[in-house]
């Protein structure tokens, strides 16, 4: 991007932005899902324990 825009072509900046944008939304939409996965996980696992009082109850929560 940065040599795009250096290079001052009007066309190379459209399209190194494009890759740059699309990229980013390839690598940071499974980590952003992953995460809100595994934040349900953990509350789903914390609210099991608490319902089961006395019987330890391990569901392999992610830490």
């Amino acid at each position: 991007m940065f040599m795009a825009n250096r290079s001052s072509n009007v066309t190379a900046i459209a399209v190194t932005a494009r890759h740059v944008v699309l990229a980013d939304w390839i690598f940071t939409t499974p980590a952003v899902l992953l995460h809100i996965h595994r934040h349900h996980v953990r509350v789903l696992c914390q609210r099991n324990r608490l319902r089961s009082v006395g019987i330890w109850w391990d569901c392999r929560c992610v830490s």
